[in-house]
Order: C-alpha cells, then structure tokens, then sequence
C-alpha cells in the first residue's frame, strides 16, 4: 500500500523546524508582512479570535529563498 504524499500545509511549530529557525521570528516574519494571509499561511479556523496558523510548505520556502 502506497503511504499518502506529506500535507503542504503544516502547523507553526512544524514550519518553523523545517526551515530551522523559532515560531517566535517564524510569526514575526508574519507580522511584518513578509509572508502573506492567504498564500504563505491562513488560520486554521478563520472565525477564532486567536487562530491556530498553517502554512504552506513550498510557498514559504520560495518566499525565504530556501529551495
């Protein structure tokens, strides 16, 4: 049986270890709008006040130069 291919969207903590820096500058980065809502990371549910972020795995490696 064929194991399903990774998620491209990931939690904080899993994006933040894959490119090999802290959840803390991983939101930072956020903030000041380097990575953008919508392309690089949405909420996981977009109706809670303090939102459990995702984050799409190649579109912020491109965004960083990582690839």
């Amino acid at each position: 049986m064929a194991t399903p291919p990774p998620s491209l969207w990931v939690e904080t903590r899993q994006m933040a270890d894959h490119l090999g820096i802290s959840t803390k500058t991983l939101l930072r980065l956020r903030v000041l709008g380097l990575l953008k809502e919508g392309q690089h990371w949405a909420k996981k549910n977009p109706l809670s006040s303090r939102g459990i972020f995702v984050w799409h795995l190649q579109r912020c490696e491109m965004r960083l130069n990582r690839m």
